[in-house]
């Protein structure tokens, strides 16, 4: 195999990517990301989060997501016991898992991603950059637009990717409610990690987000749900729509230029 050998900045930090039939992040945190095929950035990835059944994250999975949550945080609706997380993700061969924590004590942090086996911890609190250097795994920090969003703060976060959801007093996500995008857009931008938009996203509205963010990622949830349940159906029809909406992406982003 022939490696190609290059750098990028981040936060800073000079970070070599090893290109060839994989990639790999060399990153400062110690950890060794493999981005494979799904995960380079030539389209937008949908991560499914919530997933509570072996059932939803298969159907997930096959539909073609790229990335799916678990939520640690007790007092969700969503949470789901690290034992069940785990033999999910025991089930699964190509999607990647992400834990979903809120405030969490680091070293907790730390000891379910060990045992459930993820790829990723989304901290969705307001966990400062010191713990998130703590983490044994690699980051996406999530920050809710209107409340602690901030592009400059976001860039220099020890984390791998950013997460921008919608600010609802007294939630820490999960509301269903979309932010205003068209006025975020432009704050948003000036992220210069891989960004993911969350809050509110459904099969109807995730064309319109992809056109006016250009994302790396959307992050969904309740609008993969029925009756309070990840529906199988509605995990493929929004997948359809995602993959016929690249198509049309380049006429939706003159349509909004």
């Amino acid at each position: 195999m022939r490696w190609r050998i290059g750098w990028r900045r981040n936060n800073g930090e000079r970070i070599c990517i090893l290109t060839g039939t994989d990639s790999f992040y060399l990153t400062k945190y110690g950890h060794t990301s493999k981005m494979n095929k799904y995960e380079r950035r030539d389209r937008m990835r949908v991560k499914m989060c919530g997933m509570r059944t072996i059932a939803a994250a298969c159907a997930a999975e096959e539909a073609g997501a790229d990335y799916i949550g678990f939520i640690f945080a007790k007092n969700s609706r969503r949470y789901v016991a690290p034992e069940a997380a785990r033999e999910i993700v025991r089930t699964l061969r190509r999607v990647k898992s992400v834990g979903v924590f809120v405030d969490a004590p680091m070293d907790e942090v730390n000891e379910i991603a060990a045992y459930v086996g993820l790829d990723y911890v989304q901290l969705h609190g307001h966990e400062s950059a010191e713990m998130a250097r703590q983490s044994e795994h690699p980051v996406i920090k999530a920050y809710r637009y209107g409340d602690d969003f901030d592009a400059d703060a976001a860039n220099v976060y020890p984390a791998e990717m950013i997460l921008v959801d919608s600010y609802v007093q007294g939630a820490a996500g999960g509301t269903g409610t979309a932010f205003h995008w068209q006025n975020a857009a432009r704050e948003i931008a000036r992220v210069t990690k891989p960004v993911l938009i969350a809050g509110g996203i459904t099969a109807e509205n995730v064309s319109e987000a992809a056109a006016i963010f250009h994302p790396f990622c959307v992050d969904v949830s309740g609008g993969l749900e029925k009756d309070g349940e990840k529906s199988e159906e509605k995990i493929r029809v929004f997948m359809e729509v995602v993959r016929n909406q690249v198509a049309l992406l380049p006429n939706l982003l003159h349509a909004n230029a």
